[in-house]
């Protein structure tokens, strides 16, 4: 009797719904107020794929309006993004790659210099527990998730330039979408 009762609320929950949704329209009514903005930001070549009055609008912070109550999400494009996305393709990119090589090679410089630290008295076979078990695990964990989030923040950054000219475009959209996976 229980699952009759779970169906028929389930039923009675979704027909509210739809009473409910049936009384508003799904597409609010066009004023002539909204009309006349429309009219000023579309070019008169309406044709032409580029729109360069129109996104040049868009992109100067043009507001439209909406229904809910934050009105800030009437902005289609913020200009903060764009100004991220030169910074991200231009500086961060070129400066990012100069300091990886360089930190690339201090540590071969390094390692060339000093070379391998051996152990003064040499291997005396006798093993020290210094960490327990639970604490390695943990470690572990952290040092795979780590070198992970390198790998991926790596291939945001500079898959397009690296990824596709080595593996192709199925090859990098592979490597991107199991990164996004994991």
């Amino acid at each position: 009797m229980t699952v009759w009762m779970k169906r028929l609320s389930l039923v009675a929950l979704m027909a509210a719904i739809f009473a409910v949704a049936a009384d508003r329209p799904l597409v609010a009514p066009v004023s002539a107020q909204d009309s006349a903005n429309e009219r000023e930001l579309v070019p008169p070549t309406q044709g032409q794929d580029n729109n360069i009055e129109l996104w040049r609008a868009v992109r100067g912070g043009v507001e439209g309006t909406v229904s809910i109550p934050d009105k800030r999400a009437g902005v289609l494009v913020q200009s903060e993004g764009e100004a991220w996305r030169s910074i991200r393709n231009g500086p961060l990119s070129t400066y990012g790659t100069w300091l990886m090589l360089g930190t690339i090679a201090l540590l071969a410089a390094f390692f060339a210099y000093r070379g391998r630290i051996r152990i003064a008295g040499g291997r005396s076979g006798r093993l020290v527990l210094r960490f327990p078990a639970f604490e390695r695990v943990v470690h572990w964990i952290t040092a795979v998730t780590f070198i992970l989030l390198g790998l991926t923040g790596l291939n945001m950054l500079y898959g397009r330039y690296v990824l596709i000219p080595v593996f192709g475009p199925e090859g990098f959209a592979a490597i991107t979408m199991a990164a996004k996976v994991m």
